[in-house]
């Protein structure tokens, strides 16, 4: 609730990235439904691990276990002042 309720927050008509990684994504799935995540400004939900296009312009939203594979990826995804992965990110940790 408190994810999506960021994304709608920090939308402002615009529209978010959602980032899960492999476990966050099952739980995700399972908890809301895509017409839910598109009223609250996720346009698209991307897997970590995966590669991915940069989307400077637009926010991106991770939601992501705290484990040193997701976060090193994380910190890759900003590492680039230049070209970051989004324009800003909103971290939250499973527990």
């Amino acid at each position: 609730d408190d994810i999506l309720k960021t994304a709608s927050q920090s939308s402002d008509g615009d529209w978010n990235i959602l980032v899960l990684d492999k476990f966050t994504l099952k739980v995700f799935s399972s908890a809301c439904t895509m017409s839910e995540m598109i009223d609250c400004g996720v346009s698209l939900i991307e897997e970590i691990e995966k590669g991915r296009e940069p989307m400077p312009s637009t926010a991106g939203i991770y939601f992501i276990e705290p484990e040193p594979a997701s976060v090193a990826q994380l910190i890759k995804d900003f590492s680039n002042e230049k070209l970051p992965q989004y324009a800003s990110a909103h971290v939250f940790f499973s527990s």
